[in-house]
């Protein structure tokens, strides 16, 4: 999910993929029965960005330090799992990992790529050779979710080079449907698609690929 209406872009204010970061004392205060039932949403959100720093690209999360790091992101157990795009140029700017965010490493890192620029893959503008989106299926009350189902310009956010569906960034065939054992919102064209459409495992082969060249291989030791 994504938290407020302004695409932004990747972090390079303090040299590229150098994001200050700052935990509230809540969120460190979690359990691990709010995490994934052995470890806390607090340790797994940090084991989360050791894995994509030193595994998979040159992302570094540093402890925000005050007056001399304005532009920041704040962790925090929100109301649910969102993020705000790219960096906002502000302070305090949205990480929520609330109720059940933590419980699947993948949802973390789906969070985190939209911190690091990064928006749904099933929003892209070449969706239609792979999936069929199912606008009369998506929830429109108490919330209007339809907008979470357009197409979006790669002028605004970044996507990887071809389509894909094993993406953490995918929704789930039934996401936001309003018959969720019943009714798809997004259909695979393929078997191999509807297969792994949605997956909260892990990066998947491109998502490694992409961050890796949006922001280098990861970090030296």
């Amino acid at each position: 999910m994504v938290y407020g209406g302004t695409y932004g872009y990747g972090w390079i204010y303090y040299g590229l993929g150098r994001i200050p970061y700052y935990v509230t004392p809540d969120f460190k205060q979690r359990t691990a029965a709010e995490g994934n039932g052995s470890h806390t949403p607090y340790e797994i959100f940090m084991d989360a960005i050791a894995y994509i720093k030193n595994e998979v690209a040159c992302v570094d999360f540093f402890p925000f330090e005050g007056a001399t790091t304005p532009y920041y992101v704040l962790v925090d157990y929100g109301a649910s799992c969102q993020a705000e795009i790219g960096c906002r140029m502000k302070s305090g700017q949205k990480l929520d990992l609330g109720p059940y965010c933590t419980f699947k490493r993948g949802t973390v890192l789906h969070e985190i790529m939209h911190v690091l620029g990064f928006y749904h893959e099933h929003t892209r503008q070449d969706r239609d050779s792979e999936v069929t989106v199912h606008l009369e299926n998506v929830e429109t009350s108490p919330n209007d979710r339809r907008s979470n189902f357009d197409v979006v310009s790669t002028d605004f956010v970044d996507h990887s080079p071809v389509y894909d569906c094993g993406s953490v960034m995918h929704y789930t065939h039934n996401a936001y449907s309003t018959d969720k054992f019943s009714l798809d919102t997004i259909t695979g064209k393929t078997t191999a698609c509807r297969n792994v459409m949605g997956q909260r495992v892990d990066f998947s082969p491109i998502d490694k690929a992409t961050l890796a060249a949006k922001y280098g291989p990861p970090c030296p030791a």
